[in-house]
């Protein structure tokens, strides 16, 4: 999760500032997000003020639409 998030956050980072004038979230970095999301979200403050819709009270089920593939339990150090 961390890593798929981070990874995403730096590519729109870097894309803000290399062309703030001209920058456009990609639908591709919403999709790599939405791959290891567990519950819905929204852009909170990042579009403007936040209105009724980022209000997110209630039962809310799992996102997730991936079946768990496996476990890392270890890993060589040398070659990690």
């Amino acid at each position: 999760y961390v890593a798929t998030v981070v990874s995403v956050y730096r590519k729109v980072i870097d894309a803000y500032c290399a062309d703030p004038e001209n920058f456009v979230i990609q639908k591709e970095w919403l999709d790599e997000l939405n791959k290891c999301a567990n519950r819905d979200t929204a852009p909170a403050c990042f579009e403007g003020t936040p209105g009724y819709e980022e209000q997110m009270f209630g039962e809310h089920g799992k996102k997730t639409t991936f079946d768990f593939a496996g476990l890392v339990l270890a890993y060589n150090e040398d070659t990690q």
